[in-house]
């Protein structure tokens, strides 16, 4: 990140986030609205809102995980179990992911297993995608490879 691009706006009485205006134009964070408060907190911290990802509606369940994602025209869902592991997230069409511990189903197909360093895609057993992750743990590059070399795949500033 440079020093100096990103500027954080709060509301001046708490540490709460309302507005990010990025300066470096079209590299790193994407400020997609251009609004006084451009994010919404509940009373536990959870972010209710952040209109630069377009999301206008998150809702939690009792252990504060997202249990509801929702913009303008879509809405995701997320199914837990009492101890907050992740079952399920169901998509506006109906597209339904599982989760299995380490192993993630769309519909009834084995979608992908993801490990320490990055997922596995079964489909193609010889390409794995792996995570390069930041001091915080955020990933910032996805490399893939194949049974020929390597390629970056996504990368974040």
């Amino acid at each position: 990140m440079i020093q100096g691009v990103l500027y954080y706006r709060n509301n001046g009485i708490s540490n709460l986030l309302n507005k990010v205006e990025d300066a470096s134009g079209t590299n790193g964070f994407v400020n997609s609205a251009d609004s006084i408060k451009e994010y919404s907190f509940d009373g536990n911290g959870n972010p209710t809102a952040d209109l630069n990802k377009g999301y206008t509606n998150i809702l939690y369940n009792y252990l504060n995980l997202p249990k509801q994602i929702g913009t303008t025209t879509e809405k995701t869902k997320y199914i837990y179990d009492a101890s907050g592991m992740k079952l399920a997230k169901v998509g506006t069409e109906n597209d339904t992911s599982y989760y299995a511990g380490s192993f993630i189903y769309k519909g009834s197909s084995l979608s992908y297993i993801i490990h320490e360093e990055g997922h596995i895609e079964p489909s193609e057993p010889e390409k794995y995608k792996y995570y390069l992750k930041d001091h915080p743990g955020s990933v910032r590059m996805v490399v893939k490879t194949n049974e020929t070399g390597g390629s970056i795949e996504s990368q974040k500033d």
